[in-house]
């Protein structure tokens, strides 16, 4: 059998502020952030993709400044959701300093799709599949949207500046499907 290989070369992190300063590509990328200060390691908690990495995280960082998506926080190495839109009501005063250290702690890991063949999409579903089935990852994924899963029969290989870790993506991706 004939594996599709795909290579990400991530650069970053960069921050919902800083995002501005990457560059407008098509690209796949990772919202994390570290689960407490001693770790190695980042979890990921949004996979998304992009025809234009600046602008989708310019749409992101407006989402945020207006809270339209879900406020966490950190406590004892979970990733507990403070806030759903639509569901809770927003209370500015006791939320506001959880969103801005929610904000600051985001690091934004982006790997451009050089090959004009590959779906971005398909390879973030492949990633968030990835993300969901191991269980050390799955309960840090807030993502509701559902992933493409056309991605088969691959390896993807993920690469990440200054040796930076983030949890479940330390190995290839492997995808057979029969």
């Amino acid at each position: 059998m004939n594996l599709r290989k795909i290579q990400l070369d991530f650069i970053g992190p960069y921050s919902i502020q800083t995002s501005e300063k990457a560059e407008h590509k098509k690209c796949v990328y990772l919202h994390c952030t570290k689960i407490d200060d001693n770790s190695d390691y980042y979890i990921c908690y949004y996979v998304g993709q992009s025809k234009d990495f600046i602008r989708r995280q310019g749409e992101h960082k407006n989402y945020y400044k207006n809270v339209k998506y879900s406020v966490w926080k950190i406590d004892n190495q979970e990733l507990n959701i403070k806030y759903i839109p639509g569901y809770d009501i927003y209370d500015e005063v006791n939320l506001n300093p959880i969103l801005d250290e929610m904000i600051k702690a985001t690091k934004i890991f982006y790997a451009p799709i050089i090959n004009d063949n590959d779906n971005p999409e398909e390879i973030e579903g492949a990633i968030q599949i990835h993300l969901w089935r191991n269980e050390k990852t799955r309960k840090y994924l807030i993502s509701l949207k559902p992933p493409i899963y056309n991605f088969k029969n691959g390896i993807i290989t993920m690469n990440f500046p200054n040796n930076e870790k983030i949890l479940g993506l330390e190995k290839d991706i492997i995808v057979n499907v029969l």
